[in-house]
């Protein structure tokens, strides 16, 4: 296949051949089989938020004592991060669970409608 010299024609077009494969593949699994993949996805994001929100409790506790920025900084990035990463397995096991793979403006369907703390 020749590319396009257009960089948004051949963006839609990955997008076309990514949306297709992932259709696809939800369409061959089994529902024990997504049951148990939503199930692994909610608790990976469960435990990321968990220890996500340990950090940012410790990070507030350390700036309560008055410890040094820099520590109290590191607790702040740690505890986002794990966060972030609880919205985004929360965001694939909705995916697998509705069947919204690879659609345009699916995230923020899931930004403003659904629940983050799966």
């Amino acid at each position: 296949m020749k590319a396009p010299e257009d960089i948004n024609l051949l963006r839609e077009k990955a997008n076309e051949i990514r949306y297709e494969k992932g259709q696809e593949r939800l369409d061959k699994m089994r529902n024990q089989e997504r049951e148990s993949l939503v199930k692994a996805h909610r608790n990976k994001s469960r435990c990321s938020y968990a220890v996500g929100f340990i950090c940012l409790l410790v990070a507030a506790f350390g700036w309560a004592q008055g410890q040094g920025g820099q520590i109290v900084l590191q607790w702040l990035a740690v505890g986002a991060m794990l966060c972030v990463f609880g919205f985004k397995w929360a965001f694939r096991s909705w995916q697998i669970e509705t069947g919204i793979v690879f659609v345009p403006g699916a995230f923020l369907r899931f930004f403003h409608h659904e629940k983050w703390l799966r």
